[in-house]
């Protein structure tokens, strides 16, 4: 178990009132979502092919059916090997090869929270962001003691003090927040 794949399983998980955090984060009731939709896709005037495979892809389903279907393509970024650039340069090979999927209306980046001053850059390709924050449930492997922490670095031992164990393993999130960022779109100035 990663973060990458708790963040998932937050993305998903329905609250009290039956909503998942996805549907706010896309903005649209009704949606259907796959996990790793892996492409393959051949660049434009050129015989390579390059794989992509967006985190999530989430058709935005109407209420009354139609052929016209609307995506959002979203990247969920981790706080462990987080890389601004490959990042981004994920997205804009998205942002290339889905025009055969026409109505792709969204491209969405989902980034640590430590990492927002980060998100005005994002903006400014385009790309909506929300950031991710939450605590990790460290679990010892010896004698199953819970410790929650908001460092992303795992603890040196076992929380309890009758166990000797500096095996722990990461047993999921909470407290998981998901905030949309505001900031308005500024023209880069060339002089």
């Amino acid at each position: 178990m990663t973060i990458d794949d708790e963040l998932l399983l937050a993305l998903v998980e329905p609250d009290e009132r039956g909503f998942i955090p996805l549907q706010k984060i896309v903005n649209h009731k009704n949606i259907f979502y796959v996990i790793e939709d892996l492409n393959y896709q051949r660049l434009p005037n050129s015989n390579k092919v390059m794989r992509i495979c967006p985190d999530l892809v989430v058709e935005l389903l109407e209420e009354k059916p139609t052929n016209d279907k609307s995506y959002a393509i979203i990247e969920l970024e981790n706080d462990y090997k987080w890389d601004f650039a490959d990042s981004l340069r994920q997205i804009k090979h998205y942002k290339i090869l889905v025009r055969k999927r026409a109505n792709t209306r969204k491209f969405i980046a989902i980034i640590p929270d430590v990492y927002k001053r980060y998100a005005e850059l994002y903006k400014k390709e385009g790309i909506d962001v929300w950031t991710w924050k939450a605590n990790r449930v460290w679990e010892c492997m010896k004698c199953g003691k819970i410790k929650v922490s908001e460092f992303i670095s795992q603890p040196k031992k076992c929380p309890s003090n009758d166990c000797d164990s500096r095996e722990m393993r990461l047993a999921g999130i909470k407290d998981v927040i998901f905030t949309h960022m505001e900031i308005p779109y500024m023209a880069l100035r060339i002089n």
